[in-house]
């Protein structure tokens, strides 16, 4: 800095001070932060005129900048400020709290600063919470919520999430971090539904006391739904006798840098934050803006720094982690594969040809889990000849003042879309173009005829003959699964289209008041910007269309495990079980609640967190909480009664 603040203070200030801002907030690919203020040099409470803070790869998501501000005005207490999140597309994201106020005592060198000497870093001490509760149901979570900040002062939603395997269920795991010698509070354990509400234990608070712990050890909490009071046991490095944690490996590594051990998956623990040479200003907190990952300035050169226990647990994670019993309920044990070995559906008639294609249908059913928590925006369509899913966008959520409802707009898409594919629909009518662009022209039809404002990602499939034909927009995809002498295979699959990372092409309708809000020259994806696809099929076949909620949470070879399981209609008879085909439904059922399991897990290494650490580096294991649905589709020979379209 320049003059020294006392001299200013005594009455020869310096015209300009030069004042360092620190925040943390976590940015999409593109966007950054800006401080806006009071003053000219703040923007003038302008976000196009404020400071543009900067981050880099080491510091993110810390943003600073270094201000030059009137002397004057800092003195009084004028400059009032705020941080902004500026989003890809140029739209400001202000942060919700009160305006914040720079003050002389808020600056690095100021005498209030220097006179008191600066606490030594607290010591944390690492807290498990061991918990049994079997009242959970799909979707549900456990959390242990409580008076204490690593609790959620009370909030259940930033409370302390428990987790558990299908191996340990009832059984749950978590752990918090508070400073050595600070009393735990009144705490709770509550279910949070998965339609949103909580469902508190009964009783009286709990409030136990924790004993005195050094570095490197650790305390586990025992406690049951429900049930009486809670057991404290003292767990230090080693092997001591007393510790037998059901979630645990005996022993618990702490102290920065150390790891807890669950199983044989090790899970990294949260560091300690890095000493930074700049000091922040007071009541500096963090933007938390969903679904935000690395700017731009430093994603090009993003890579994933890991130590050799993150490689390992990736490793150990990417190893068989079973689904649990009802994930397979309908379908066929693993033998199934063995005994359809070699066997391959029936090869087409030989007079079948281009001009007199043979005559199939589509045994088609679907499935739909929301998620835990807010409102489900995905929608579908099935019948004998057309498939189709939307998602809808959430984040549209924040302009539901302007009338934005993604759910409405999914579900008028896919409505749109069956009827333009039904018998007398006006995409159905164009045979000689090919089922691609039928299903092309359904999309358009559908982003023609919506009413509601919202956004979604679409992918509509169309069959005609014996090929069928998709039109793909975003996210959302469809996968051919044929099987082979060895088992089902992948003979054909949709790509993303993603405009940036975690940001898929969508169809958008916007209400005016959001059109006018658009930087000039913006163009909005539409139905001509989808990627068309055409594969010829047979029966025997299986079909599946899905939302990102099933393929960010599922790897290939998991899908594939669950199709091996499932008898096409074409092969039971091969099989001699003429009769016993899978239901379509019941595929779809299996391959919804699979990827419901994985999301739910925070240890699960699914392809969105794969996906995620190249952008990311603070990416955490996990899967990914979404709307998850999957329209299922055998493909049939001729037949009589293909069902009514749902």
């Amino acid at each position: 800095m320049g003059a020294d603040l006392a001299d200013q203070e005594a009455g020869t200030p310096a015209s300009v001070v030069e004042v360092p801002f620190i925040v943390e907030a976590e940015t999409m690919f593109g966007g950054c932060v800006r401080l806006v203020g009071s003053l000219d040099a703040l923007g003038a409470w302008n976000p196009e005129h404020g400071v543009e803070l900067s981050t880099t790869l080491e510091t993110y998501p810390r943003w600073t900048a270094v201000v030059r501000l009137s002397a004057d005005a800092v003195f009084r207490g004028d400059v009032e400020y705020k941080f902004v999140v500026v989003q890809p597309d140029g739209s400001f994201e202000w942060e919700e709290r009160a305006n914040r106020q720079l003050t002389p005592s808020m600056l690095p060198g100021h005498p209030s600063k220097q006179a008191v000497p600066r606490a030594p870093a607290q010591q944390l001490v690492d807290v498990v919470f061991e918990a049994k509760c079997s009242e959970t149901l799909p979707g549900d979570c456990l959390f242990a919520v409580g008076a204490h900040g690593a609790l959620g002062g009370w909030e259940p939603t930033r409370g302390l999430r428990l987790s558990t395997l299908h191996t340990k269920y009832p059984s749950w795991c978590g752990v918090a971090r508070i400073g050595a010698g600070e009393p735990l509070g009144r705490w709770k354990l509550t279910m949070l539904r998965a339609d949103g509400s909580l469902d508190w234990e009964t009783g009286e608070d709990r409030d136990i006391g924790l004993p005195h712990v050094g570095s490197g050890e650790a305390l586990v909490v025992r406690a049951s739904f429900n049930g009486e009071g809670a057991a404290v046991v003292e767990a230090k490095v080693g092997r001591p006798s007393d510790m037998s944690a059901p979630l645990m490996l005996e022993w618990l590594q702490g102290g920065t840098g150390g790891c807890q051990e669950l199983e044989a998956v090790r899970m990294h623990m949260p560091k300690e934050p890095k000493a930074h040479s700049a000091e922040a200003t007071e009541n500096a907190e963090a933007i938390c803006c969903k679904h935000f990952a690395r700017p731009s300035s430093t994603a090009s050169t993003a890579s994933t720094c890991t130590s050799e226990d993150d490689r390992d647990a990736r490793e150990l994670l990417a190893e068989a982690r079973p689904f649990s019993k009802k994930v397979f309920d309908g379908l066929f044990d693993e033998d199934l594969r063995l005994r359809l070995q070699g066997k391959v559906p029936t090869a087409p008639p030989a007079d079948a040809d281009d001009e007199h294609p043979r005559s199939l249908w589509l045994w088609s059913g679907a499935h739909r889990i929301e998620k835990p928590c807010g409102r489900c925006e995905d929608a579908f369509f099935h019948s004998s000849h057309a498939l189709g899913v939307a998602d809808g966008v959430g984040s549209m959520a924040q302009f539901a003042k302007y009338g934005t409802d993604a759910a409405a707009y999914a579900a008028e898409l896919m409505q749109s879309a069956s009827a333009a594919l039904g018998p007398s629909g006006a995409a159905r009518r164009r045979t000689g173009e090919g089922p691609a662009a039928q299903a092309a022209a359904a999309m358009h039809a559908a982003e023609t005829e919506a009413r509601s404002y919202g956004a979604s990602t679409i992918t509509v499939l169309a069959m005609d003959g014996d090929k069928v034909g998709v039109a793909n927009l975003g996210d959302s995809g469809f996968m051919l699964l044929r099987k082979a002498a060895d088992g089902v295979v992948i003979a054909a699959r949709s790509e993303e289209q993603q405009h940036r990372w975690n940001c898929p092409y969508q169809l958008v309708r916007l209400p005016p008041a959001l059109l006018a809000r658009l930087p000039k020259g913006q163009d909005m994806d539409s139905a001509a910007d989808s990627q068309r696809y055409e594969v010829q099929v047979k029966p025997g076949d299986l079909l599946l269309v899905f939302t990102d909620g099933m393929c960010d949470n599922m790897h290939d070879h998991e899908v594939l495990q669950i199709a091996n399981r499932a008898l096409a209609p074409a092969l039971s008879e091969l099989a001699g079980l003429a009769g016993f085909a899978t239901p379509p439904e019941r595929v779809a059922r299996a391959l919804a609640l699979a990827a419901q399991e994985r999301s739910l897990d925070l240890l699960a290494n699914v392809p969105f967190w794969q996906a995620s650490r190249r952008f990311c580096q603070d990416a955490r294991f996990g899967g990914k909480p979404d709307d998850i649905t999957v329209v299922a589709a055998w493909v049939m020979p001729e037949a009589s009664n293909p069902g009514p379209a749902q």
